[in-house]
């Protein structure tokens, strides 16, 4: 019966390991496909994001029925129709540049980090 087989002599010592708290499975209830799956699944995102964009939403429809009572359909300064519509326009594609920088930079990242774990495994 052969030996097994021995461990490298290492140059430095290694750490030691921490014991990780394993996490259970998050178990699923047969609720069906409805929409009532978005608040129900447990450690979904959605609630929390309803949090802060309910607020937001609110406050927006707030604000915009108080400026149509204040002003009726007329802008105030003098604004027309069509420079509110080239704000917008220049406002969604500055967030639009922004979101692709932001996506194209951290999939920069993770290549990066592949790259770099695939050099340190060998």
């Amino acid at each position: 019966r052969p030996s097994p087989p021995r461990e490298p002599r290492r140059l430095y010592p290694l750490p030691p390991r921490r014991r990780r708290r394993r996490r259970a499975m998050i178990e699923y209830k047969d609720i069906g496909w409805q929409i009532g799956f978005i608040f129900k699944v447990n450690g979904s995102v959605f609630p929390k994001a309803l949090m802060w964009a309910l607020p937001c939403t609110l406050a927006s429809i707030g604000l915009s029925f108080l400026f149509h009572y204040l002003y009726g359909d007329r802008a105030p300064g003098g604004e027309s129709a069509s420079t509110l519509v080239s704000l917008f326009a220049a406002l969604t594609s500055v967030l639009g540049f922004l979101i692709v920088f932001r996506t194209h930079s951290a999939y920069g990242r993770y290549w990066e980090g592949i790259t770099l774990l695939r050099t340190a495994r060998g």
